[in-house]
């Protein structure tokens, strides 16, 4: 799966969402948490991308531009039925299906 680091455990991406896996909780228990934390920089940003796309502030801001070239952007403005936008220059067709 993608995981972020965070020391005390790891953010792990699944379907439907992220669940923070405390290394420290016996048998691994999973405890649910929102989007929103910044993953390290190592995280691949495309895989992560396909999941939940570019409307999401887990996503680098430039990550439109560095993916699908100079003149791309998060069109925030479009939503796929799962809530997902796409950078320009790529089709919700391309994401994911939806979880």
């Amino acid at each position: 799966g993608i995981c972020c680091d965070y020391g005390n455990g790891y953010y792990k991406l699944i379907k439907g969402g992220i669940v923070l896996i405390n290394s420290s909780i016996p048998n691994g228990k999973k405890e649910s948490v929102t989007f929103g934390a910044n993953c390290d920089d190592n995280v691949d940003n495309m895989k992560l991308y396909l999941e939940i796309g570019c409307n999401n502030s887990i996503i680098p801001l430039q990550f439109c531009v560095n993916s699908f070239g100079s003149g791309s952007y998060c069109k925030d403005y479009q939503e796929d039925k799962c809530g997902r936008s796409v950078c320009h220059g790529h089709d919700h067709e391309d994401l994911n299906l939806c979880p």
